[in-house]
């Protein structure tokens, strides 16, 4: 008999972590997320997708950004009393701050990250919802993927375990990581 091997069957990857089969081609085990493949010939762009939730804080702070800035421009071209100056330095100066935190959240930039957790700080004020809102803020930004998201270094740079967890938030769409 002259049998062919099929082509449409692959030999699986195994786990050497856990021991789980994987089909051909896993770079990450479906089982306990190890990584399976070679850092190098991962997909930037499918580990470093912007998530939902950052993208809805970049917009936040842009619009909150360019509210502020013209509510200043207001008071500067009303006049606004005795509160003027100062008025317009804090909301003109945190709508400057608003914007510039919004952009390197859009673009998952490190200060952006940072950024936002000031500003959580700051909205934690703000109590009950502006409280609720900076804790939701916090908590995202500093666990799971998120952190790994916004650390700055390239796929060849991160450790397994964080491309494993970069992987497993993309697949859950989130960067919860939790």
């Amino acid at each position: 008999m002259n049998e062919q091997p099929s082509t449409t069957s692959r030999a699986s990857a195994t786990c050497d972590n856990c021991g789980v089969s994987n089909h051909a081609g896993a770079r990450f085990c479906g089982g306990c997320g190890q990584l399976l493949a070679d850092p190098l010939t991962l997909d930037r762009d499918a580990l470093f997708q912007r998530p939902m939730p950052v993208t809805i804080l970049a917009v936040l702070h842009l619009v909150l950004g360019g509210l502020s800035i013209l509510l200043a421009l207001l008071v500067v071209l009303t006049g606004g009393g005795g509160i003027g100056p100062l008025f317009v330095i804090v909301f003109g100066g945190a709508g400057v701050g608003h914007i510039v935190v919004g952009r390197d959240l859009w673009s998952l930039k490190p200060a952006g990250r940072t950024g936002a957790l000031i500003f959580a700080g700051i909205w934690m004020l703000g109590i009950p919802f502006g409280t609720i809102l900076g804790i939701l803020i916090m908590v995202y930004l500093t666990r799971g993927a998120s952190r790994v998201l916004f650390s700055g270094r390239q796929p060849e740079d991160l450790t397994a375990e964080d491309l494993a967890l970069l992987h497993r938030a993309a697949a859950e769409g989130s960067t919860a990581g939790v």
